[in-house]
């Protein structure tokens, strides 16, 4: 919707500007609609007006040129020359750098336009914008633009960017144009603060004359009367040939209302072009009716749309920093070379004596300061270096160009708080003078959408990123819609996953042979490779162990927060001791923490990887074993993990389907005589003939008979276009034939015979029909079909070559299968017994894997493939990844995302096991990543855990082992949290009653320790087979209901002991009762009393506490069949024994302790008996409830 005369050149025709002479209030006339040379005038003296109201800022523009480019010392030359003498001019380059610093954070932040709908009705329409809106500012070069711009807002204060239509542009269909525009050629009216605010606006050009003449041949090139401020170069610019070409831009009200944007195009006196006088543009030039120009302003200035630059805010300390600079370098030279005082006629030769080269100078007579005295120099102060070094950071104050926002720190700022409080101050300035340009880069997104609505009226090709994919796909796009012909799609309008685009290359990929011509769509990161790298590189999610641990941690936390305030505030009130209160508090807060569970998680998982490793597994991350045993999906590739990872000839069959010797004879024939590098289908056949018999010689095998009866002749190479290879070979008579073998529709191509019966027979359409559905079949059984055909006595004499592989009979086909692994089906039979569903994640073909799935055992009748993965969003995948086994053709990123739905929207615990790049993504992104030895580093680096056979029967090994490591995790967090809970439980009680605390700090203290150290032997504890039967995940709310079933049993046996050493054992012992005691104010024996019932609680409380860690291991009573393991029987009786002494032995006053008689002991053993009986009963019944105990 453009008139070729506007634009005939790429960018100045299409956008500039001009206006009406008599436009000044509101454009021209409306009555008077056709503009004539008058209007040119008019529109010249217009010109000149506001040149002159600009003049001030073309002159600071050009000054500023001038400081960028270190160049300012011009304007202190001549007052410093009239001092005499050489004028020492150092430039520092502060000011450079800290552009050059802003400018690099610019670039770093490079804008990408993304359209938001504004209804519902909008959506198709941003959908498509959003990706055609990038692919037009990538053919303007926008980033490009965008560093210009930003040179020069940072210099000048205010960038200008012009959003054109270029009638010219992708060869002559008209495209949008987006450049930097220089504010010395741009002109508006002065006083104006918004660009779109002026009544009108000039956008002058210096061109060539004969440009203008070729372009309009009536125009004369010549003087506007205004000459456009040039930037003072060390070379002198050449103009004479050279005419400014003004466009001028005006708005004038529509009848109908809205604003009417219209364009003037003059040089000299002569119009070129007037938008009013062009039937087409009654709307205007452009129809959005907006100057096409918009601003972008670095620090805003009051009464202008421009602002001010880095340059002038900085360029006063600059200025000092160099006059400072060359004071300081003048001062050394002076001081460097000395300088005297000469007596007229005093007889010495001035000339040898500045001649330095000179050793000797002659002098008449004596020399004596009278003659001859070097004249004193004042010495350079350091104040001088000092204030020369404010002035240096008062102008990276002032530039936000501190050494900490530049990634450099000085020995002075050690502190993280001031490196990250200055790194702040800096990125806040950053921030704010990047908004303005993001503000900006929005309303050129608008202009650019404002011109593609208008003009994109024909349907035209572009790159865009491919949708739900990485990398590009290719599509057409007119101001109708969207239309998709991307080669990133299949015949459905499935997004196709990247490795079945055959027209991507990746990173790292080996040209094996021929060329071709490619355009690169990304490079370094962003390519796909470097896509998986940023994946590796970053924080992997929390793993099941992770967020079990800190469940827990968190329930025992709570439990803290509320018991030990509780006890603190009980026995503060009733002891009337505050502080006795806190340390007692204190204690049962430690006591009822498992202090010794960062020790018993490491032993229990440190074992577990020890006997991983005998059993051939190695464990990179310790919490992986507890993963491990977590786990209820195993995803895994099929190549190498369920399959053999080799290549088997399954089947020779000729064109009828019966197996046929005569195929694998020829097909041996060309596997073996070839001389490229035998691929593994060549290795396949040459195998398959050396063991199958041969018929005419019994005594040796097909491959032995064929290497003696035959030699080469000639060979015609294997390549990707012809996906064949052919080779000819000579029998002992010298009968020669040419054996092909290649893709069946590509031998099928060359071949016009088939073997039937022996014979050669034409390959009619019928034939061909049946040929091709027999091949269909092979492909779907998920075997990979080879064709094999030969002709006889080819040629006689020459070299063969491409052009002989024709008229050849067919022979039949070869069909290949990757075969499953004999232990395989066995181990996912196990696998899935153990209640670990196996779901197959492969890159490979549907169909094939559907076979090798059947033969294992692996339910494969819902497959889902990669491009059915990137039309889904999560919730929709969750859904269908809770019924499907089998995901093929999948991306390594798809790979990566499956495995995250199922963990985060399916609740799974999710293991991957694979060997490859590939691979490496999904294992990152799972709870538990396993690879095997043989894998490539990249993989091995991403596992978790290491097998040393790629084979399933070894993982299932190590998820056993897992989950016994877990088992005695649990086993010691279960009885001793509930264990803890019941004896924090006992002391709130007996707070309530007792005169005393029923235990002092120290003593409970040692006897958490003491209990802690015989629990170190539980990871060596056995764990019944029924519990390692399915997954184990941890469950905090499963430690909380075993806590409060299992810990007041252990209270009431406690609150027994309180009351029977309080009112018989401890009266007995001491002679008297506590009321006793009181009245008679017998202070030794209320001590020996306290002493004596803290004394039984020490030891009841151990003697309880550890045995139940035996009665609740197991479901089962212990047995001489289901006993603790040996350790833990060994400390179990050490920290009995231990405690029971200590009671008696000669530390017992330290801590408090005094000798139990020997009632108390007959106490003991009738509490301890019944509490083991009422615990069992306890067990059997949380059995009953909850289906199991751990």
């Amino acid at each position: 919707m453009t008139n070729e005369k506007t634009n005939p050149m790429p960018y100045r025709a299409a956008d500039a500007a001009a206006m009406p002479a008599a436009a000044e209030a509101a454009g021209p006339d409306m009555a008077a609609p056709v503009i004539t040379p008058d209007d040119v005038a008019r529109g010249t003296e217009l010109l000149r007006r506001y040149k002159d109201g600009k003049r001030a800022l073309e002159a600071r523009i050009i000054a500023d040129e001038q400081w960028y480019r270190l160049r300012h010392w011009q304007y202190l030359r001549d007052r410093r020359r009239e001092q005499g003498g050489d004028v020492v001019e150092p430039t520092s380059a502060w000011l450079f750098n800290a552009i050059v610093s802003k400018h690099a954070d610019a670039m770093d932040s490079f804008p990408e336009a993304v359209i938001l709908p504004r209804s519902e009705q909008d959506e198709p329409d941003a959908k498509a914008l959003s990706a055609i809106v990038p692919a037009v500012l990538e053919k303007t070069h926008f980033e490009q633009v965008w560093s210009d711009a930003w040179w020069y807002k940072l210099k000048h204060g205010c960038a200008a960017y012009g959003v054109f239509w270029d009638s010219a542009g992708s060869n002559g269909l008209g495209d949008v144009a987006v450049r930097q525009l220089d504010l010395l050629n741009l002109f508006w009216e002065p006083g104006i603060t918004d660009i779109q605010a002026s009544r009108n606006l000039f956008v002058c050009a210096l061109m060539d004359n004969d440009d203008i003449s070729a372009a309009w041949p009536d125009a004369r090139p010549g003087s506007c009367g205004v000459e456009l401020a040039q930037y003072l170069y060390d070379d002198a610019v050449d103009t004479s040939s050279k005419s400014i070409v003004v466009d001028w831009y005006y708005k004038k009200p529509l009848p109908g209302g809205g604003t009417a944007l219209h364009l003037i195009k003059f040089t000299g006196r002569d119009l070129l072009y007037a938008s009013e006088n062009d039937p087409a543009m009654a709307g205007g030039f452009y129809p959005h009716g907006q100057y096409p120009v918009v601003f972008d302003v670095l620090y805003p200035e009051a009464g202008t749309p421009c602002g001010f630059g880095m340059i002038a805010v900085s360029k006063d300390p600059q200025q000092y920093i160099d006059r400072l600079s060359g004071n300081l370098l003048e001062m050394s030279m002076k001081a460097s070379t000395p300088r005297f005082w000469v007596k007229k006629g005093c007889g010495v030769n001035a000339q040898e004596f500045l001649d330095w080269s000179k050793p000797l100078v002659e002098v008449e007579g004596s020399i004596d300061d009278e003659r001859l005295r070097q004249i004193s120099l004042y010495n350079l102060d350091g104040q001088w270096v000092n204030m020369l070094q404010l002035k240096i950071d008062e102008l990276k104050e002032t530039s936000n160009s501190r050494d900490v926002t530049q990634g450099s720190v000085s020995g002075g700022v050690t502190a993280a708080s001031a490196i990250a409080a200055l790194q702040e101050a800096g990125s806040k300035s950053s921030r704010d003078t990047l908004r303005a340009s993001y503000r900006a880069f929005e309303r050129v997104v608008e202009l650019v959408i404002e011109l593609i609505r208008a003009y994109y009226t024909e349907t035209r090709p572009f790159r865009v990123a491919a949708p739900g994919a990485q990398g590009y796909a290719f599509c057409t796009y007119s101001n109708a819609g969207l239309q998709a012909r991307t080669v990133g799609m299949d015949a459905d309008g499935m997004a196709l996953p990247l490795s079945a685009c055959k027209n991507i290359v990746f990173t790292g990929t080996s040209v094996q042979n021929g060329t071709a011509m490619a355009v690169v769509v990304a490079t370094g990161s962003d390519t796909y490779l470097g896509g998986i790298a940023k994946m590796l590189d970053g924080r992997g999610e929390k793993s099941a162990f992770d967020r079990g641990v800190s469940s827990v941690s968190m329930l025992l936390v709570r439990l803290m927060l509320v018991m030990a305030p509780a006890v603190f505030i009980i026995n503060a009130v009733t002891k009337g001791s505050p502080i006795d209160a806190l340390l007692f508090a204190t204690s049962v807060a430690v006591g009822i923490t498992p202090q010794m569970l960062p020790v018993i998680v490491t032993t229990s998982l440190s074992q577990g990887a020890k006997d991983l490793a005998r059993r051939q597994v190695i464990v990179k991350e310790l919490p992986a074993i507890q993963n491990l045993g977590a786990m209820d999906v195993l995803c895994c590739d099929k190549t190498g993990t369920l399959t053999e990872d080799r290549i088997v000839l399954e089947r020779y069959l000729n064109t009828d389907g019966s197996k046929d010797a005569r195929v694998l004879r020829h097909a041996f024939l060309n596997s073996y005589f070839q001389t490229d590098l035998k691929n593994l289908i060549d290795l396949a056949v040459i195998d398959r003939a050396d063991v199958t018999s041969a018929s005419a010689t019994p005594d040796a095998t097909l491959g032995q008979a064929l290497r003696r009866c035959y030699t080469k002749v000639d060979e015609v190479p294997f390549d990707f276009s012809r996906r064949r290879l052919s080779v000819v070979v000579a029998d002992e008579q010298g009968k020669t034939q040419m054996v092909t073998k290649g893709a069946a529709e590509e031998m099928l191509e060359v071949c016009s015979y088939v073997e039937v019966d022996g014979h050669a027979q034409p390959l009619t359409d019928e034939r061909m029909a049946k040929i091709r559905k027999q091949v269909s079949s092979l492909n779907a059984e998920g075997l990979r079909v080879i064709a094999v055909a030969q002709k006889t006595n080819p040629r006689t004499v020459g070299e063969f070559g491409i052009a002989d592989e024709h008229d050849m009979v067919l022979m039949g086909f070869l069909a290949f299968l990757d075969p499953p692994k004999a232990s395989a089906a066995g181990a996912v039979a196990t696998l899935e017994a153990k209640g670990v569903a196996v779901k197959v994640l492969t890159g490979d073909n549907d169909r094939v894997a559907a076979t090798v799935c059947e033969q294992l055992g692996i339910d494969a009748t819902n497959v889902l493939l990669g491009s059915q993965i990137d039309a889904f969003d999560d919730a929709e995948l969750a859904a269908r990844a809770q019924e499907t086994h089998l995901f093929a053709k999948l991306s390594p990123l798809q790979k990566a995302r499956l495995v995250r739905v199922m963990r985060e929207l399916l609740g799974h615990t999710v293991g991957f096991m694979g060997d490859g790049i590939n691979d490496a993504a999904a294992m990152r992104a799972s709870d538990c990543g396993i690879s095997v030895d043989s894998a490539v580093d990249i993989a091995k680096e991403s596992a978790d855990i290491i097998l040393l056979q790629k084979d399933l029967g070894v993982l299932e090994r190590g998820i056993i082992e897992g989950r016994r490591t877990y088992g005695n995790l649990l086993k010691y967090l279960k009885t001793t949290v509930s264990s803890n809970f019941g004896n924090v439980l006992s002391v709130t009680v007996a707070s309530l009653f007792l005169p005393f605390l029923p235990m002092s700090a120290l003593q409970l203290v040692l006897l958490s320790l003491v209990y802690e150290i015989v629990c170190i032997a539980l990871p060596w504890d056995t764990v019944d087979d029924t519990w390692t039967a399915r997954p184990r995940a941890w469950d905090a709310a499963s430690i909380k209901g075993f806590m409060l079933e299992l810990g007041p049993v252990s209270s009431l046996f406690d609150i027994a002991t309180f009351a029977a050493l309080f009112f018989v054992v401890c009266p007995a012992a001491v002679g008297s009762t506590w009321s006793e005691l009181v009245c008679a104010g017998d202070a030794a024996g209320m001590a020996a009393f306290a002493a004596l019932f803290q004394s039984g609680w020490f030891v009841e409380s151990m003697w309880s506490q550890t045995l139940v860690i035996h009665m609740l291991r197991s479901p089962h009573l212990p047995s001489p069949r289901d006993h603790a393991a040996p350790a833990l029987c060994v400390l179990t009786v050490l920290g009995l024994t231990l405690v029971t002494w200590l009671p008696a032995s000669p530390i017992a006053d330290a801590l408090g302790l005094m000798a139990l008689p020997a009632s108390f002991f007959a106490l003991l053993v009738g509490i301890v008996a019944a509490y083991i009986a009422l615990t069992q009963l306890a067990k059997h019944c949380y059995i009953a409830r909850h289906g199991e105990l751990l």
